[in-house]
């Protein structure tokens, strides 16, 4: 999964300097020990997504850089794909094997392949702000200013360009292989059918939606915010199950787990899971002590990747 805080992200997302926390313990309560391991670029990280199946987590920097570490050992390995402005998206694709990269004043998609290190760049319609995968792996969702633009991953073409009445796409989410929810910079949320290139439904909200996840029965979907606490919206009426309540009212990151549980981050430096069956904290919070900045995608809370403010790489030993 990817989180990014870019000057305001084209229109109003924070970022500040980012630190990576790999959290391998079993219980978000425990603190340390930590090992400290220093970012090869010193610089703020933007984006994380974690390929499993490769052992592979690519980590996005503000920079444009885009590095790939090991993620049984925490170790970097190498820098595979130098975007123009921040790492807005990192996706994972299986067929074929690949890392796509997309930053904020590009307007170019950079696939790194892995089976020879080789980088090709794909045009796209205009410079990105978010980045999906649609669930069957064979599309890319990518937001821009006042269009939702769907690349097929094989030949790497232009799919469609959809038109949308916003000043900006800020973050996506796939219902299915032929809708979408997708945040928009004035609020509301928006349901695309890719089959008509139609707007279908429109969710009004009081804040900017700055990341939102669906959940794995495709029941629920969680929105977070840049001055709201998150919330569980249900996807068939948008109504609002729950609200994530926790830390400060700043809580513009969420991730969904594997297993079902959500993480939320916080500007005050805390990183909480939570059960999305009724709402409530699952463990006590974990204290970073500085803004959280990125979440990872992951499989359970012994292997999240999060990231705070300062610019150091932490793991839990």
């Amino acid at each position: 999964m990817v989180l990014f805080f870019n000057r305001l992200k084209c229109f109003g997302h924070l970022i500040g300097f980012a630190t990576l926390v790999f959290v391998t313990t079993q219980s978000m309560s425990q603190t340390g020990p930590w090992n400290k391991v220093l970012n090869p670029h010193l610089d703020c990280v933007t984006a994380i997504s974690t390929n499993y199946k490769a052992n592979f987590t690519a980590i996005g920097n503000i920079n444009g850089l885009v590095d790939v570490w090991s993620t049984s050992n925490h170790k970097y390995k190498a820098t595979v794909a130098n975007c123009r402005g921040s790492v807005v998206g990192l996706i994972w694709t299986d067929n074929p094997r690949s890392l796509i990269a997309l930053g904020d004043n590009d307007q170019n998609m950079h696939i790194w392949r892995q089976n020879n290190g080789s980088v090709q760049n794909v045009n796209l319609h205009s410079k990105s702000i978010c980045a999906a995968k649609s669930p069957n792996d064979h599309q890319i969702a990518v937001g821009h200013r006042g269009c939702l633009e769907i690349i097929d991953i094989q030949p790497n073409i232009t799919h469609a360009v959809i038109p949308v009445k916003t000043k900006g796409l800020m973050c996506i989410c796939w219902l299915s292989n032929r809708r979408i929810l997708a945040g928009t910079f004035e609020g509301p949320i928006i349901e695309i059918d890719l089959v008509s290139k139609q707007v279908v439904r429109s969710l009004k909200l009081a804040y900017r939606p700055t990341n939102m996840q669906i959940c794995r029965k495709g029941k629920c979907f969680v929105v977070a915010g840049l001055t709201k606490s998150p919330q569980v919206l249900q996807v068939s009426d948008g109504k609002v199950l729950f609200t994530l309540k926790g830390g400060t009212m700043e809580s513009p990151i969420c991730c969904i787990l594997d297993n079902g549980n959500c993480v939320t981050g916080s500007w005050d430096g805390s990183v909480r899971f939570w059960s999305l069956e009724d709402g409530r904290m699952t463990s006590p919070p974990f204290l970073a002590k500085q803004w959280i900045a990125a979440i990872s995608n992951a499989k359970n809370e012994h292997d999240l990747i999060v990231g705070d403010i300062k610019g150091n790489l932490y793991f839990h030993r």
